[in-house]
C-alpha cells in the first residue's frame, strides 16, 4: 500500500483513480495543477506521485517533472505521467524530464495497478560516492538477451547481465518487427539471479505504448495461446 498524489485537474480522471487505487488499499491525495502539488510535497510524504501533461496554470506535466527531480528532497520518489499525449516525441519527452513511466489515456486499470506495482518496489542505493568525469562518448551494450515471456503490461527477458529497476531502455528485437510496432521503450521492474541457469531474469514494463500498439500484442498473444493448445 502506498501514498500516492494525483495532479489532475479532469474531475472523471480524478474520481476513476482515486476508485482504482483505493480497490487496492492506497491511499492518495488530490489537487489540480503543479503549484499546489509542490506544496503538498512539502507539507506531506508521498510514496508515488500521478500526474497529467496539460494542465491550467502555464506548467505542464513535463515542467512540473523537471521541477521534483531538481529538489534532492523529492529526487526520488516514482512519477507516473498518464495523459492522453501519445505520439512518441510526447513519451520521450516524458522520459527525458525525469518521469519514471508513461500510461496514455484512456486508462486500464489492471496495468495501471501493475505498474503502481513496479514502482513501488523498493530500489537499493549505493551508500559511496566517487569521483567521477563527465563524457558523452556513444556506447552499447553487446549482451547475449533472449525474450521468455510477452504480455500486455510488458514482457520477461533473460540476460548475461543485470539491469538496475528503474532503468528506462529500448531492446533491440525482431519480435517488435514481427508483431508490426516500432520497438517500445521499456522500464526495468525487477531483475533477478538465477543461479542454476547462470542468467539474470528481467521484467520489464511497455512506457507510452498506446492501444494501438497494444492491439497487435494481444493478438500475438492469442495466437501463441492457440497453439501451444493445438500442440
Amino acid at each position: 500500500m502506498g501514498k500516492i498524489l494525483i495532479v489532475e485537474d479532469n474531475e472523471t480522471t480524478v474520481k476513476f483513480l482515486i476508485s482504482v487505487l483505493s480497490s487496492k488499499g492506497h491511499l492518495s491525495a488530490h489537487c489540480i495543477e503543479p503549484r499546489d502539488a509542490m506544496e503538498k510535497l512539502k507539507s506531506e510524504h508521498y510514496d508515488l506521485i500521478i500526474s497529467d501533461v496539460m494542465m491550467p496554470g502555464g506548467i505542464t506535466g513535463f515542467d512540473f517533472v523537471r521541477t521534483v527531480r531538481a529538489l534532492p528532497a523529492f529526487a526520488d520518489i516514482p512519477i507516473l505521467l498518464v495523459t492522453g499525449r501519445r505520439e512518441r516525441k510526447d513519451v520521450e519527452k516524458g522520459i527525458k524530464s525525469g518521469a519514471d513511466d508513461y500510461l496514455i489515456k484512456p486508462i486500464d486499470p489492471d496495468i495501471l495497478l501493475s505498474k503502481i506495482d513496479g514502482l513501488l518496489l523498493k530500489k537499493g542505493k549505493s551508500s559511496t560516492q566517487f569521483a567521477r568525469g563527465t563524457t558523452k562518448t556513444p556506447a552499447a551494450w553487446d549482451v547475449p538477451t533472449e525474450i521468455v515471456e510477452i504480455s500486455e503490461i510488458g514482457l520477461v527477458v533473460h540476460s548475461a547481465l543485470p539491469a538496475p529497476p528503474g532503468l528506462k531502455l529500448k531492446l533491440n528485437s525482431t519480435f517488435f518487427s514481427e508483431v508490426g510496432i516500432e520497438s517500445p521503450f521499456l522500464r526495468v521492474v525487477s531483475c533477478e539471479h538465477r543461479v542454476a541457469q547462470g542468467l539474470y531474469y528481467i521484467t520489464l514494463h511497455f512506457v507510452g505504448v498506446s492501444e494501438k500498439d497494444l492491439t497487435p500484442i494481444r493478438l500475438w498473444i492469442r495466437s501463441s495461446l492457440l497453439t501451444s493448445r493445438v500442440s
